[in-house]
């Protein structure tokens, strides 16, 4: 990331003057050089994937070689295009002035499209910028001189274009306005170095706030610092206050070391002065009362510990996150023999961490086979944590037997086990809802329909002929007598009413099936819908079979009311 020395040298000439020639982007080398060096201060990470999407071409070689991204950029973006312009001779014109005026039109052509692509190039790098599809790092030089989009596009303006144009004003108004810039914030690396450099790593503030601001998103934590961050802090006065800001933020989340203000300013202090003691007390106490509750509620733990136990009574759970993660561990590990007495020797050996996954994925352990020797339960432990993911390390061969990050080590575990236990509990209340509905197809086809269930129908005895001989489903016995006139024609018409509505179900029945078959074919779509315009033309069949019994239950009504009267 040079700086654009060409800009600044293009500047004090004024850009190209309104009358005279203009300038020549593709062909001037010089002209050419200075807008590469602007160029320059992006990060050749970023600049080739954009000079690729520009050019339409794809780069071959190193990804990250600055002279070769450099020449790509001056091949694809900045090359003089071929331009063709069919200009005739205008009458009375020299052939020599006609052809001066078809090299000038063919100039402005060229310079305009390598301006568009300059452009192009700006926008692009911006909105890329913006949405975070980019590559890893910054987006510009740490030494460059140009940090923002907008501010490339005005010096790109101020040097090849008009003096008087604002190029960004103009791509806003167009709706492209540009918005990156790299501060001081994302240039500063966050990482961390070796455990002996903490205390001089966190003396500033600044990866501090950050690590609040991650375990916040990290863990659903609400952690609100008070104001920025101060970069670089270079004095002891910056210092303190980014520290405090930090300290403020870790009390306020719920750390109960540091709800006295003097504590806190205290604490502040003993950072900045590069206090190791301070700044492993100040880190252990965020993890314990503020990480390790929300990735492991007491509630949450009682409830488990309830379930396990198979304690009717109500559980305790002044001991804290920590007692609650211990009797939790010794309540799972009972139940597969292994006694776990404390956070610390007990989990050494990787036995009783085996003997809690055992028990709520038995699966995940590899089985060994007979004969061979059996791998150390450490070991085992590892790699099923690493398959589950979001576990960190922590009992790894190399960390101290320490019950706070024994502590922070179960709370993650708890947390990821019953997150799989939860969808676990989903897809089985799926899975049974599925396969009841898949068992009662008829319960289903009656609620499509919005008709009543069949009733049970009994076989009964043959009746008796009438007492003139008639059958009884003869016309005779079919007239209806002055009981019947009385009590109305409710039993035949809702018999009826039956007799349709299981017409209707046996119709819909072969349907249901086809449609269960069509779901299964490749051409599941466009059968299904045909099956369910047909299963919607039987409900609307069965549905106007029962309004036309209903009418002609009512005119036999009103015609024995009629009769009777």
């Amino acid at each position: 990331g040079r700086p654009p020395r060409g800009c600044r040298e293009a500047g004090r000439r004024g850009g190209p003057p309104r009358g005279g020639e203009p300038l020549h982007l593709g062909a001037d080398v010089g002209l050419r050089d200075n807008v590469l060096s602007l160029l320059g201060c992006v990060s050749a990470a970023w600049l080739r994937p954009a000079a690729e999407a520009v050019g339409g071409e794809r780069m071959g070689g190193e990804p990250t070689e600055p002279a070769a991204v450099r020449r790509f950029v001056d091949k694809q973006v900045l090359a003089p295009p071929a331009v063709a312009l069919s200009t005739t001779a205008e009458e009375g014109m020299h052939p020599a002035e006609a052809g001066r005026r078809r090299d000038l039109l063919a100039r402005e052509a060229a310079n305009a499209l390598v301006v568009t692509r300059v452009l192009r190039l700006i926008v692009l790098l911006d909105r890329a910028s913006a949405g975070g599809v980019g590559p890893a790092g910054c987006l510009f030089e740490l030494d460059a001189s140009i940090k923002s989009t907008r501010r490339m596009a005005i010096e790109f303006s101020r040097a090849y274009l008009s003096a008087a144009a604002d190029v960004g004003r103009l791509l806003g108004s167009v709706g492209l306005e540009l918005h990156a810039e790299q501060t001081a914030a994302d240039e500063f690396d966050y990482s961390l170095s070796t455990p002996e450099a903490l205390p001089a790593e966190l003396a500033d503030g600044t990866r501090l706030c950050r690590m609040l601001r991650a375990a916040g998103q990290a863990y659903g934590v609400e952690v609100a610092l008070s104001g920025p961050v101060r970069l670089p802090a270079a004095s002891r006065l910056q210092k303190i206050h980014n520290v405090a800001m930090a300290v403020a933020a870790m009390a306020a989340a719920g750390v109960a070391s540091l709800t006295d203000p003097s504590r806190q300013h205290a604490t502040a202090r003993k950072l900045v002065d590069l206090d190791g003691k301070a700044a492993l007390s100040c880190l252990w106490a965020f993890a314990e009362d503020v990480v390790s509750p929300a990735l492991a509620p007491p509630a949450r733990l009682l409830r488990e510990i309830r379930r396990v136990e198979q304690a009717a009574l109500p559980l305790d759970g002044a001991g804290g996150t920590r007692q609650l993660l211990l009797r939790w561990a010794a309540a799972v590990c009972a139940r597969r023999g292994v006694r776990v007495s404390d956070l610390a020797a007990s989990l050494a050996d990787g036995s009783a961490l085996c003997a809690i996954l055992s028990h709520y994925l038995p699966t995940l352990l590899p089985v060994t086979p007979a004969g061979a020797a059996r791998p150390p339960a450490r070991e085992l432990f590892a790699a099923a944590a690493a398959s589950l993911g979001h576990v960190p390390p922590l009992f790894g061969a190399g960390w101290p037997s320490c019950e706070r990050a024994a502590a922070l080590g179960l709370a993650h575990l708890f947390a990821r086990l019953m997150d799989i236990g939860a969808q676990e509990a989903a897809a089985s209340s799926l899975q049974h809802a599925w396969r009841a509905t898949r068992a009662e197809p008829g319960a289903v086809l009656a609620r499509l329909l919005d008709l009543p269930p069949a009733p049970a129908v009994a076989r009964q005895p043959a009746a008796p002929r009438g007492a003139g001989g008639e059958e009884p489903g003869s016309k005779e016995s079919a007239r209806p007598t002055c009981a019947a006139r009385k009590s109305g024609p409710t039993a035949p018409v809702s018999q009826k009413t039956r007799i349709v509505a299981e017409q209707a179900r046996q119709s819909a029945a072969p349907i249901a099936a086809a449609l269960r078959a069509a779901r299964r074919g490749a051409k599941a779509d466009e059968e299904e819908a045909r099956l369910l315009s047909q299963l919607e033309s039987a409900k609307a069949q069965a549905a106007a079979a029962k309004a036309a019994e209903e009418e002609a239950a009512a005119a036999r009504a009103a015609a024995e009311s009629h009769a009777a009267r």
